[in-house]
């Protein structure tokens, strides 16, 4: 399957949203380079592994019963391959 893109392992988060334990994946290769960028080393998109839909299910699968709410961070997304 073609991946998503690239992200970093996924991380069990506490505070990102109030209430709810989030499965948050780092998604590398933004190519906007904005100024005063907090996670310039994310910029990479050939940092991490490949996302793709099997990889995404056996993540919830996973986690199934302990998350509540998944997030994605940084890198330059595309609508079309999320929704």
């Amino acid at each position: 399957m073609q991946p998503l893109f690239n992200t970093l392992e996924p991380q069990v988060l506490f505070q990102e949203v109030p209430d709810e334990v989030s499965l948050g994946f780092t998604i590398t290769g933004c190519k906007l380079r904005c100024e005063g960028c907090h996670s310039e080393e994310i910029w990479d998109g050939n940092l991490g592994v490949s996302l793709t839909n099997e990889a995404f299910a056996a993540y919830l699968k996973k986690y199934e019963g302990f998350i509540t709410c998944v997030l994605f961070f940084g890198g330059e997304w595309h609508a079309e391959c999320v929704f």
